[in-house]
C-alpha cells in the first residue's frame, strides 16, 4: 500500500529552502497517506544554487563546502538536508536519494588529450581524424580540500566530452585510447553518452571510487533507498555490481529511469539487471499523455496495453508526470490537467504498480498547474481505507473505464460523453451505500451485490462504502 512522492519540481528556487519546507511538511505527508519521498539529487551540481542536482560536480558536497559560488546547494545546506531525513523517518516516512552517475559537469580544468570527433546522430560513426583538445575533465575539489575522499578526476576518469576548451566547439569527441559500452541503449547507435563528461564505468579506479562513495552517502544520510538517473546511458554490468556492494550495507528500495516508451526495453533492462530494481512505467505515462490529448477518438481499452503494470507490475513504479516531463524540459510530455485526476485514480486506485505523486500535482507549479491537492488527498484517503482486496476490471467500452475493489470501492470515469455502469461490489454491500468522495451526496445503493455507478462527461468518479 505504498505511496512514493516526488518532492521536487525544476523550477523550484533557492530561495524556498526545499530541505526546510520538506521538514515542515513530514507530518503532514505522512498523515495523508504518503510512505516515502524521492528527493533531488543533494550534490554540488554546477552552476550552484540555481542546479537542479543533475548537472554532477562534487559527489561528496552536499551543501557543506564553497564551491561553485556558493555553500548550498539549491535545495539547501548539508544540515538542513539531514535533518529533513531525520524528519522524514520521525514520520515512518522512506527517503529515496537521487544518484547520478552518468556524467560530471563544472571541471576545475583541463586535459590536453587526443580525441575523435563523433556524430551526435549515430554515435558509432566516429571520425578517423585524430586532433588535440582541452577536455573539460580535470575535477580536483579544492574548497574541500580531500575530506571524505582524496580522488581526482581526470580524463583517464571519462571516455568523451561535448566540447574543446580550446574552441569551445560543440561537439561530441571519443577520447583517445576510450570506446563507448556495448551495455547500454541502442538509440543514436549507442547511447552512452548523454550530455558532459562522460564516465568511464569501466575503468577500476572509478568503480572503486563509486563504492566509496556509497558507503560514505549510507552512513552520512541513512537514505532508505536510491532513484538511479539515466539508466539507458550506463553500462548496465557496473549496474549490476554496483547494487549488490550498496545492498552490502543495508536493504535498499532502487527504482530506475529507463526513459523508453516501449516496453519490451524496460523489459530487457530488468532481465539484464536480474529483476534487482524497479523501473518507472514511462510507457503508462505515453499513454496518459496521449488519452488526455486525444479524448474524442482514444481508446480506453489501450490505455494499459504494453505497459509495465502490464508486463511486470512486480517491478513497476508508475507515475503521471514528473521534472522532465514539464514544459519546456528534456523530455516534455505533459498530461494535459483535465485528465489527471483520472490518471491518478490508475495509479493509486489499483493493485498494480507502486505510485509516484508529483511535487507539481500536489503544490502546483511556478510555472504551469496549481495542481489538484484536494483530489490527491481524497484519493490517498481511498486508497488506504478500501482499495484492497480482488479487483474486477470493467473495460469493456471505448470511452469509460470502471473498476472495483473488495475493500468497498467502485471508481468510474469517462473521456467523451456520460459514463454509467452496473459493477459488482459484493454481495457482503447488499443494502449497503456507496458515495462518490468527490460530490458526497451522490449515493448508489448495493443490490444483490451490484451498485449502478454513474459519472459526468471528462470526469471520474470514485464511490467508497458509506
Amino acid at each position: 500500500m505504498g505511496v512514493m512522492m516526488q518532492f521536487f519540481e525544476y523550477d523550484i528556487q533557492y530561495k524556498e529552502k526545499l530541505w526546510v519546507k520538506l521538514s515542515h511538511e513530514a507530518w503532514n505527508l505522512s498523515k495523508i497517506g504518503i510512505t516515502a519521498v524521492w528527493l533531488p539529487p543533494a550534490f554540488k551540481g554546477a552552476s550552484g544554487t540555481k542546479d537542479v542536482g543533475y548537472g554532477i560536480y562534487d559527489l561528496y558536497d552536499l551543501g557543506e563546502f564553497d564551491q561553485k559560488g556558493a555553500r548550498d546547494t539549491k535545495y539547501g545546506s548539508v544540515e538542513e538536508y539531514i535533518w529533513a531525513i531525520e524528519s522524514c523517518h520521525r514520520n515512518f516516512l522512506q527517503v529515496y536519494g537521487d544518484i547520478v552517475f552518468n556524467h560530471k559537469m563544472g571541471a576545475d580544468g583541463v586535459n590536453s588529450v587526443k580525441a575523435n570527433a563523433v556524430s551526435s546522430k549515430d554515435r558509432k560513426k566516429i571520425s578517423k581524424r585524430k586532433k588535440t583538445i582541452l577536455a573539460p575533465t580535470q575535477f580536483n575539489f579544492e574548497a574541500r580540500n580531500n575530506q571524505y575522499s582524496a580522488f581526482k578526476w581526470t580524463a583517464d576518469h571519462f571516455t568523451g566530452v561535448d566540447v574543446d576548451c580550446k574552441t569551445w566547439k560543440r561537439e561530441i569527441y571519443l577520447l583517445d585510447g576510450k570506446e563507448w559500452s556495448s551495455n547500454v541503449s541502442s538509440e543514436f547507435g549507442n547511447y552512452d553518452f548523454l550530455f558532459g563528461a562522460n564516465v568511464d564505468h569501466n575503468q577500476k579506479d572509478v568503480k572503486e571510487e563509486l563504492n566509496r562513495f556509497v558507503d560514505w552517502y549510507l552512513q552520512k544520510t541513512g537514505v532508505d533507498g536510491f532513484r538511479l538517473d539515466a539508466l539507458k546511458h550506463i553500462d548496465y554490468e557496473f549496474y549490476k555490481t554496483w547494487i549488490t556492494y550498496a545492498r552490502k550495507q543495508k536493504d535498499l528500495f532502487m527504482v530506475g529511469e529507463y526513459w523508453s516508451g516501449v516496453v519490451e526495453d524496460l523489459m530487457e533492462y530488468l532481465s539484464n539487471l536480474e529483476y534487482s530494481i524497479s523501473l518507472f512505467d514511462v510507457p503508462l505515462h505515453y499513454r496518459f499523455v496521449e488519452c488526455s490529448r486525444n479524448k474524442k477518438t482514444y481508446d480506453l481499452r489501450n490505455l494499459f496495453k504494453d505497459t509495465l503494470i502490464e508486463r511486470d507490475a512486480r517491478h513497476a513504479v508508475t507515475f503521471v508526470d514528473n521534472h522532465d516531463t514539464q514544459s519546456g524540459k528534456s523530455l516534455a510530455s505533459w498530461v494535459y490537467q483535465w485528465f489527471k485526476p483520472m490518471a491518478y485514480a490508475c495509479i493509486l486506485l489499483r493493485e498494480q504498480g507502486y505510485p509516484c505523486i508529483f511535487y507539481g500535482d500536489y503544490y502546483g507549479l511556478h510555472k504551469g498547474s496549481a495542481g489538484i491537492q484536494k483530489e490527491l488527498e481524497l484519493m490517498l484517503m481511498a486508497r488506504s481505507q478500501f482499495s484492497y482486496g480482488w479487483q474486477k476490471d470493467y473495460f469493456e467500452d471505448d470511452y469509460q473505464m470502471g473498476w472495483t475493489r473488495e475493500g468497498g470501492l467502485a471508481v468510474l470515469f469517462s473521456i467523451r460523453q456520460e459514463g454509467e455502469k452496473w459493477m459488482y461490489v459484493g454481495e457482503k454491500f447488499n443494502g449497503r451505500f456507496f458515495y462518490d468522495i468527490f460530490h458526497p451526496r451522490k449515493k448508489e445503493r448495493i443490490e444483490n451485490g451490484y451498485g449502478h455507478f454513474t459519472c459526468k462527461k471528462e470526469g471520474l468518479s470514485v464511490y467508497i462504502l458509506e
